[in-house]
């Protein structure tokens, strides 16, 4: 505020001075340029500098004075618009450098200084030529740009535009005194593609590139020219489409899957802008429908049934011994009491048929066993596509034996 206010008072001053008279000067203008300056005074106070910039401009373009220079320029500094506050005391220097005295030529000096002080370089390069160049909201020019921009410290947003090509922006933060160099290589337009197909869930590829399942959440932008679109699903024959995208013309692709391959149609999007691709659209190959995946072989059938039947086999064989042992054990305590003699065909029978129904539990046991691990075998190659049809089993004496 107190900036203000002196900037204020030093324009007061100096409008009060005589200002030299320029060869040609029309008196409507004159007039015109010191009613745009009061008007500027007066914004200055209210402290809107962007609305006393403008009035400023005004009359330094009609009737151009150091005062009027020098207030533009206090303006542009507090609308941190350095670059342009440069100009304004650079142009004041240019037209009234030997008219001014020592006060102001120092005031102008401390004003330069104070903004240089702040400033940061930024030079700008775009690849391609005439692109619109704007710096935080402001064209800056078009490219190549002749020299580098100036800003204030901070963050700025850069946006590059040209007809044809993406635009694109850009933030940077710099600090003063910085220079700071950015390059822009700008890419063609893209052209909106919508791609349906039904049913749902089939993958949509463009030259070769995953681009999601449909339905897709949006249109594919894709650059002008020629792109080969692919849709495939499990179960359904995939469909292949070639379509030329033209500038700025959008497109749609309407695609049916079926097991019996309908051909697909391509339908222009809505709207006057849009046309289908040249062309009628031809059908991909029937593809042979696949199994989902393998199924287990009569031989792991028969396994798992001999599996079964040999784990049961022992088990009951197991339980019979057990029961045999009791038996047994129970005998052996009426001979110790003295019940019966050792030659009790009692004990004798528990004791044949305890060892009996063992080992046969024990070599059932081992055969199930084998059988399961043969069983597993099988299934494995049943499951991963291998050739198991050649394998072979039989019953040995003590088992199964599997031959692959």
């Amino acid at each position: 505020m107190r900036t203000a206010v002196l900037m204020v008072a030093l324009g007061m001053c100096l409008l009060a001075c005589p200002q030299p008279a320029r060869a040609g000067d029309k008196a409507g203008d004159k007039a015109s340029a010191q009613k745009h300056f009061q008007t500027g005074l007066a914004l200055m106070k209210a402290e809107d500098f962007a609305g006393a910039s403008a009035e400023f401009e005004t009359s330094v373009s009609l009737f151009p004075t150091k005062t009027g220079l020098f207030n533009l320029a206090n303006c542009y500094k507090a609308l941190h618009r350095y670059s342009k506050a440069l100009d304004a005391l650079e142009k004041l220097d240019e037209k009234f450098g030997e008219d001014l005295d020592d006060e102001m030529k120092g005031s102008v000096k401390r004003q330069e200084n104070e903004i240089r002080a702040l400033i940061a370089d930024v030079e700008i390069a775009v690849k391609q030529t005439g692109a619109v160049i704007k710096v935080d909201g402001r064209e800056v020019g078009a490219s190549p740009l002749a020299e580098a921009v100036v800003v204030g410290p901070g963050e700025h947003a850069i946006e590059v535009s040209l007809d044809g090509y993406e635009a694109v922006s850009r933030k940077i933060t710099l600090v003063s005194g910085a220079k700071a160099k950015e390059s822009f290589d700008l890419e063609p337009s893209r052209v909106q593609l919508t791609v349906t197909a039904k049913p749902d869930g089939a993958v949509v590829t463009v030259d070769g590139k995953k681009q999601g399942e449909t339905p897709l959440k949006e249109p594919l932008r894709l650059a002008p020219g020629k792109h080969t679109v692919r849709i495939s699903r499990d179960g359904y024959a995939d469909a292949e489409r070639e379509v030329t995208l033209e500038p700025k013309e959008n497109m749609a692709l309407d695609l049916t899957l079926d097991e019996a391959t309908q051909a697909a149609a391509v339908v222009p999007a809505a709207g006057p802008e849009n046309k289908p691709a040249a062309g009628p659209a031809t059908p991909s190959p029937p593809k042979a429908e696949q199994e989902s995946g393998n199924k287990p072989s009569i031989l792991f059938w028969t396994g798992l049934g001999l599996t079964a039947a040999t784990g049961i086999a022992a088990g009951t064989f197991w339980i019979l011994a057990d029961t045999s042992y009791d038996s047994f054990t129970k005998s052996r305590e009426d001979y110790r009491d003295g019940k019966i003699d050792a030659d009790n065909s009692k004990l004798k029978n528990a004791k044949e048929f305890t060892d009996l129904y063992g080992k046969i539990a024990l070599g059932t046991g081992i055969a199930a066993g084998a059988l399961a691990l043969g069983t597993a075998i099988v299934l494995v190659l049943d499951m991963t596509g291998e050739e198991s049809g050649n394998a072979q089993a039989s019953v040995v004496p003590g088992g199964v034996v599997v031959r692959f």
